[in-house]
């Protein structure tokens, strides 16, 4: 009966809210998404709401893994910082069209650790009978909460981004138009972390404890975003992701070994943490940076069509194409536009013929059979002469 009153109690809670706005955002980028691809090629590269399955996904998946990893290594964070978390994830992710982890924590951590003297009397006083206490962060727990958060967005970001590409078609300074590809998913992790006892046995004597090195503890979930949001202009999506990805990975690991050093040196957790944030947050700011920085670029060109899209189970999705590839030939007829990319496709009713030069400027050939009487179909995707 206590576990009841206990999961009644989280529902009640500003979490439940979070859920629920994270439910509705995942919901609307999807449903964006398919709008602006319907726009611009009159059907949808990928109608699948990937977005929310990749959401329920992570969620079961990171939710599980991570709570077994925090109740392993004894993560215990203070009632304070479960208390603040939501709220500040909730606004952030109100207010930002984009996906912010980072952040998210280190605005968190900053409220949770210094006094916050820019918030209202009554604010206060809510957030106090709540267990809010100024300046109580067990920094060693939360360094560890934020390792294992940084390793959940590791793995979200390896398994998902990148996997998917959808482009948003962009126009420079000579009013060309350029794809660049947006990702922005996001998902909820319930991650069950230690909280100290001592507020719960005066304020909810019902909530049940558990007893750890002689002191008392309570099990309580904490709902976590995990998400990232940055567009790729440059550089090759999937191969980016995945350099971020690992980038990420060791960056974890590198919390891990300053988890454990923080238990023997107390006075180095709290620059320690802040660190921490910061240089993540530095990570990824260095990579959209460094994709800036590249010369390569999706846009159109004058002999050839560029691929910018490939739809999933299609006969193109077979063939070997990349995002970037330009076809040079169809079917042995030389192509310039969509128009002249369909025209060729027709000329042979159920086979198509590529010659392709990638971004290396390396020639390759590809072929496979189509849908008879449905070039449309083939799943390729190039600029539409009508984009605006």
């Amino acid at each position: 009966m206590k576990y009841l009153l206990g999961l009644f109690y989280w529902l009640i809670t500003p979490a439940v809210i979070l859920v629920l706005a994270a439910i509705v955002k995942s919901y609307l980028i999807y449903s964006r998404r398919v709008a602006r691809e319907r726009k611009l090629f009159h059907s949808a590269i990928d109608s699948d709401n990937y977005e929310g399955r990749h959401f329920v996904q992570m969620s079961l998946l990171l939710g599980v893994l991570g709570s077994l990893v925090s109740l392993v290594a004894g993560v215990t964070v203070p009632l304070s910082l479960v208390v603040i978390y939501p709220i500040v994830a909730l606004i952030l992710l109100v207010i930002l069209p984009q996906s912010v982890t980072l952040l998210t924590l280190l605005v968190t951590i900053a409220l949770v650790a210094f006094e916050p003297t820019n918030l209202t009397g009554s604010l206060t006083a809510w957030l106090t009978r709540w267990g809010y206490q100024a300046n109580s962060l067990n920094l060693v727990g939360t360094l560890g909460l934020v390792t294992i958060i940084v390793g959940c967005l590791a793995f979200f970001v390896r398994r998902n981004a990148g996997q998917h590409l959808s482009p948003k078609i962009e126009f420079n300074k000579r009013k060309t138009m350029i794809a660049v590809y947006p990702f922005n998913e996001l998902s909820v992790v319930p991650l069950l972390v230690l909280v100290p006892g001592n507020w719960f046995s005066v304020h909810l004597p019902w909530w049940p404890l558990l007893n750890l090195g002689g002191h008392s503890v309570a099990l309580v979930g904490l709902p976590l975003v995990i998400g990232l949001g940055l567009t790729v202009k440059h550089s090759l999506p999937t191969t980016f992701f995945q350099r971020l990805g690992k980038q990420l990975t060791w960056l974890a690991l590198l919390g891990a070994v300053l988890t454990i050093v923080c238990r023997f040196f107390a006075n180095w957790s709290l620059w320690s943490l802040l660190a921490y944030l910061i240089v993540g947050i530095i990570l990824v700011a260095t990579n959209i940076i460094y994709d800036r920085q590249q010369e390569f670029s999706n846009s159109q060109v004058m002999n050839g069509i560029r691929i910018i899209g490939i739809q999933p189970n299609s006969p193109a999705a077979k063939m070997n194409l990349v995002v970037g590839d330009v076809i040079l030939e169809v079917n042995g007829q030389k192509v310039t536009n969509e128009d002249d990319f369909y025209k060729a496709l027709i000329t042979n009713a159920t086979y198509c013929h590529l010659k392709v030069r990638d971004r290396n400027d390396q020639l390759k050939v590809t072929e496979t059979a189509i849908f008879q009487g449905a070039a449309h179909e083939i799943g390729i995707k190039v600029f539409p002469e009508n984009a605006k």
